[in-house]
């Protein structure tokens, strides 16, 4: 036993023999007495790696009699128990709840009780489970149930206070999957479409809200696939019969933005006056993402929007077309060229202007200046008749007004 212990490498604790430190095999570990240390030879690391590998080979008596399994055994466990000791500790939504969250305000309710919604104050201790996770805020969106509004508004909610704690940054998969939660939930599938139109809208409206932090995450295909579905559901509005033309778009300079100070009174015109609202403020929105507006910030705000910022991406030639169609389809070409065409093409970044959508646009420009012309060429004969029924009625008057003057001399 003693040659044994010489040949590993290994000292007793009366300190006579002298020499680093060196680690015992975890195979040895419960073979060796308590009042024995791990240490290396007198020669050396190399004759003491040696000598302790000389020792394995040597003796396989001890292992059996101390652990009961081989050295082929030792290997695959230890690593497991690498594996436990670096694996990750539980997030505050699976230690609140050991089953998957049967709604979003379940799961917001979790985290807002057991994860850092916000700094601790100081002197104060954190909440016991750390920060949200990206995962955590994915089993939020992804349990989000069709048809169920409160469900989509939870949704945003958890985006704006999530996106007040400054530990929590929304990435690309967090947003991809906040936009699909919302828009399964508060879309209805109404008859004429204006169901989907609706929840399209919502959706769009939490993209241009700052405070929900899609702005920074937010991919392109995401808006196309939001765009698409807004103008599949206009479409059918008109279809159904219903008016989806609202006048011109004010201009971004004038005061009330692009919605107009008169509120429709029918839920359809109020529809379509926020898909006209919402498909321009989205492009705008790319278009300004694309341009980098951080050279234009302070050193401090700068940092802080480029430490939320996931994607730069811009417009792409679908969503183009996309918000393209929709403005034409709801407004006049002026409209599309001024706030959909020509900020695109004024970028630096643009190498040029689709074909398809310039020739959309001059389209709808030809169609409008020949409705205008019509519209002219009636005019005259309108005011002609007008004058017509005008002179017909004083011509009337003036011999009802000789009938009663006869009378009155007969009498």
């Amino acid at each position: 036993m003693n040659r044994l212990i010489r040949g590993i490498g290994v000292r007793c604790t009366d300190g006579l023999a002298r020499g680093r430190h060196a680690p015992v095999p975890p195979v040895l570990r419960g073979a060796l007495p308590r009042h024995i240390t791990p240490t290396a030879s007198r020669d050396g690391d190399a004759s003491s790696s040696s000598s302790s590998a000389v020792g394995l080979g040597a003796d396989r008596r001890v292992e059996g009699t101390a652990r009961g399994f081989s050295t082929a055994e030792a290997a695959p466990r230890q690593q497991q128990e690498q594996q436990v000791l670096v694996g990750t500790s539980p997030s505050a939504l699976e230690m609140a709840s050991q089953l998957p969250p049967t709604s979003p305000g379940h799961a917001l309710s979790a985290l807002q009780r057991f994860a850092a919604t916000k700094r601790a104050p100081k002197g104060k201790r954190p909440p016991p489970f750390g920060p949200i996770r990206q995962s955590d805020f994915v089993a939020l969106c992804e349990s989000s149930k069709p048809g169920s509004f409160k469900d989509g508004k939870v949704v945003a909610t958890a985006l704006r206070e999530f996106k007040r704690n400054s530990r929590f940054v929304l990435d690309t998969d967090g947003a991809e999957s906040a936009v699909r939660g919302m828009l399964r939930s508060m879309t209805r599938n109404h008859p004429d479409g204006s169901g989907r139109a609706a929840g399209a809208i919502f959706v769009l409206d939490q993209v241009l809200d700052e405070s929900t932090g899609l702005y920074f995450a937010i991919e392109t295909r995401l808006v196309d696939e939001v765009l698409d579905v807004l103008h599949s559901a206009l479409l059918e509005m008109q279809a159904s019969g219903i008016d989806v033309r609202v006048g011109p778009a004010p201009e971004e300079g004038e005061e009330g933005g692009d919605a107009p100070s008169e509120e429709p009174a029918d839920r359809h015109a109020l529809i379509v006056r926020d898909a006209l609202r919402t498909t321009l403020g989205v492009n705008d929105m790319l278009v300004r993402r694309k341009s980098r507006p951080e050279r234009e910030l302070k050193k401090r705000a700068k940092r802080k929007y480029l430490s939320h910022l996931q994607i730069g991406s811009g417009p792409y030639r679908t969503t183009l077309r996309l918000a393209t169609k929709i403005t034409l389809l709801v407004s006049d070409a002026k409209t599309a060229r001024e706030r959909i065409v020509e900020p695109f093409n004024l970028a630096w970044w643009t190498k040029f202007v689709d074909e398809e959508v310039l020739e959309m646009v001059s389209e709808a420009e030809g169609r409008e200046e020949e409705e205008r012309r019509a519209a002219e060429a009636a005019l005259p004969q309108e005011e002609e008749s007008d004058e017509a029924d005008d002179e017909g009625e004083d011509a009337d008057g003036d011999s009802q007004d000789n009938d009663d003057a006869e009378t009155e001399q007969k009498s």
